[in-house]
């Protein structure tokens, strides 16, 4: 529901915005890999996303954040506990 949300919104305020979907992404170099829910790339297609989106229905496990930032995908939403958080994995420190 929040993918389709965001892609009406790109759709009505006319922003180019290029789904993903579920890919898995990895980099062998750094042996991190993980796969978003959804995952998309604003303006033109890129070798990773912009931005990722995450439902996490259980806690514990791997520390996506810190994947996500290896990887290079600079911002991911998360969906925990009934409340949707942006993280800016520019300059934090996961």
């Amino acid at each position: 529901m929040i993918a389709r949300l965001l892609e009406r919104y790109a759709e009505e305020v006319d922003i180019a915005l290029h789904d993903y979907g579920s890919t898995m992404f990895r980099r062998e170099a750094e042996a991190r890999g993980l796969e978003p829910d959804e995952c998309y790339c604003i303006g033109m297609l890129k070798e990773l996303p912009d931005f990722a989106i995450e439902v996490n229905l259980t806690g514990g496990g791997v520390d996506k954040l810190a994947v996500y930032q290896g990887l290079g995908v600079p911002e991911v939403l998360i969906w925990q506990n009934q409340q949707l958080t942006l993280h800016d994995l520019r300059q934090a420190q996961c």
